[in-house]
């Protein structure tokens, strides 16, 4: 995504793991600055902000890095079950422009 990655904290509970900080979208760079050797990395886009990582923090293996149907659905379990009313509330999280907005706002 143009050197950009998404980033959240998480912070290890009696439960599990919980978020600690929003999630984010940055450059992979301004990301990386706040890296050290007591952080663990994970996800899909560690080869490609490979470079930015410095050296010493530990990144979790390939296969670890991608969520399990198993993790989404224990992920998924924990949350109370919504009625129509609270479907209905549902939103998705956008963190950046659509290309179409991208596109729109570079013609402006």
């Amino acid at each position: 995504l143009k050197g950009l990655v998404y980033a959240q904290r998480f912070r290890r509970t009696a439960d599990g793991w919980e978020p600690a900080k929003e999630l984010r979208l940055l450059p992979a760079t301004e990301w990386a600055t706040g890296l050290t050797e007591e952080i663990w990395v994970g996800g899909p886009g560690i080869d490609v902000a490979r470079q930015t990582i410095p050296p010493g923090v530990r990144t979790l293996p390939p296969e670890s890095r991608l969520p399990t149907a198993e993790a989404v659905f224990r992920a998924g379990s924990r949350i109370p079950p919504l009625d129509a009313a609270g479907i209905a509330l549902l939103e998705p999280t956008y963190l950046r422009p659509s290309s179409a907005e991208e596109q729109a706002a570079r013609s402006a």
